[in-house]
């Protein structure tokens, strides 16, 4: 793990000086002989705001080696804990873990998904609620983004609690009735996924479980166990797809000086929220980053859909503006969700002198593209 320890302080300045020349350095204003990373994150944080923090050189190089070496880390435990089984003699275990903020809050835990042998995540129905209108589609997304990101390779698991706050029904968990515990598990079987049952007593139920709970999960368990086809060898056949931007969030949820979500995240969901709503059926779509996600797979999935909807995309490479354009020029519908935004910077956080997709807009060929700007995708 990285900090702000003097470990951490002097790993980041072998990474600075193994990977820049010493005039890089000095034109980034990096000392190495007497760099703090705490004090040169608190006098920064003074001046900058969110996006200038991030477009700071030197910081722009710790959340890039955060995420490398955090990745580095999950891969080679993944492959130790595999080479262990086999030298001990031991058939070799699935590897997961709890993958909190997969649903696209939390862009390393989409990254890993690509690593484990199964994706698993922790969720609550009180904060991620199937079919509330008022909230985002986080629910939804947690089977649709974490299936994107393991290729539609991997079982996705997630754990629910339902024994909770009763405040929460109908949407949320904690009810005497089958019915948080029934409508998570239709949407997760709806989309592909495992929803794993458990419950814990706690205050919020007088230290109880309900009769009716515990029948639900008996229910679930039984239902599983006598229709295991419907859990396996899924096809999706949605034909539009939302995309999640690496390059629009991952610098992003570092160094932020508020708690708000970055935007990409609040229009991704809110665009899987319009959808879920329109009862259109959809998938995720990723554009990765060379330093943290691999988006060949995803790339070459383009032109299984017809229409695909950039939400706040922000931030593009050349290579992902490029498919795009291809992708419509061919016959496909391009919705530039929050266009005025749309690919006005680099997948590196820089500013573009024209927008990725201006001459798009101008020559889409035999496609189209439509768009909508932010105040009215807010609205």
């Amino acid at each position: 793990n990285q900090g702000y320890c003097e470990w951490c302080n002097r790993r980041f300045i072998e990474y600075m000086t193994g990977s820049f020349s010493e005039a890089d350095l000095q034109a980034a204003g990096f000392d190495a002989r007497t760099f703090s990373l705490k004090r040169y994150v608190a006098e920064k944080r003074e001046t900058l705001t969110d996006d200038a923090l991030i477009s700071d050189p030197v910081l722009h190089e710790y959340v890039r080696m955060q995420y490398r070496r955090h990745l580095w880390y999950a891969a080679n435990l993944v492959d130790g804990f595999h080479k262990g089984a086999l030298k001990a003699g031991k058939p070799v275990p699935a590897f997961y873990g709890n993958q909190s903020g997969a649903w696209g809050r939390l862009p390393f835990a989409v990254a890993i998904c690509d690593l484990a042998d199964i994706v698993f995540v922790e969720q609550a129905h009180a904060s991620q609620r199937p079919l509330d209108p008022a909230t985002q589609a986080d629910s939804t997304l947690i089977w649709k983004l974490t299936r994107a990101a393991s290729s539609y390779e991997k079982a996705t698991w997630a754990i629910s609690y339902q024994a909770g706050r009763k405040e929460a029904w109908p949407f949320g968990h904690g009810s005497d009735t089958l019915f948080p515990t029934a409508l998570a598990t239709a949407e997760a079987l709806a989309n592909g996924g495992v929803q794993c049952q458990t419950w814990a007593a706690t205050p919020y139920n007088a230290q109880r479980i309900s009769d009716a709970l515990l029948k639900g999960h008996a229910y679930h368990a039984h239902f599983a166990n006598n229709n295991r086809g419907l859990f396996v060898d899924r096809t999706d056949i949605a034909d539009h797809a939302v995309v999640y931007s690496f390059p629009s969030i991952f610098w992003r949820v570092c160094y932020a000086r508020s708690p708000k979500h970055p935007d990409h995240y609040v229009h991704f969901t809110a665009a899987a929220r319009l959808l879920e709503d329109s009862q259109i059926p959809y998938q995720a779509l990723i554009f990765g980053h060379e330093d943290v996600f691999d988006d060949a797979k995803q790339v070459s999935h383009m032109k299984d859909f017809k229409t695909i909807i950039l939400p706040h995309v922000d931030a593009i490479s050349d290579a992902q503006a490029e498919a795009v354009k291809v992708w419509t020029r061919a016959g496909g519908r391009l919705v530039l969700w929050a266009a005025d935004a749309a690919g006005t910077l680099d997948e590196e956080m820089r500013p573009r002198k024209t927008q990725a997709f201006a001459d798009l807009i101008a020559s889409p060929g035999n496609g189209r593209v439509d768009r909508i700007a932010t105040d009215d995708a807010v609205s």
